[in-house]
């Protein structure tokens, strides 16, 4: 029983994305980047694409102890926002999100 009200008490992925989609605009607010600034610091190689390894790299370098389940959760999120494609793609280097309407995500 006690095991059961711990895990109901520990955030899901899902919520922990949330906060820490509140907590990357924060940190892109701060480098004062805009939507297509903040864009273009995950679309790592420049393709005009955004795809889950430079996602999660992008991550890292705001240095906030993302986990790659919560990176994973994230970028799927962000995806189907823009439009993106099925969700098992995005923990795979395949996962794309497309920058030419804007913002990434």
């Amino acid at each position: 029983a006690e095991e059961a009200a711990a895990a109901a008490a520990q955030p899901d992925a899902a919520e922990r994305a949330a906060v820490f989609r509140h907590v990357i605009k924060s940190k892109l607010e701060e480098r004062g980047k805009g939507d297509r600034e903040a864009f273009n610091f995950f679309d790592r190689d420049k393709d005009g694409r955004v795809n889950a390894v430079g996602f999660k790299r992008a991550l890292e370098g705001l240095n906030l102890g993302i986990t790659t389940e919560d990176a994973a959760v994230i970028f799927e999120e962000c995806r189907a926002a823009v439009g993106g494609g099925a969700a098992a793609e995005a923990g795979t280097s395949g996962g794309n999100m497309g920058g030419s309407g804007g913002g990434g995500g």
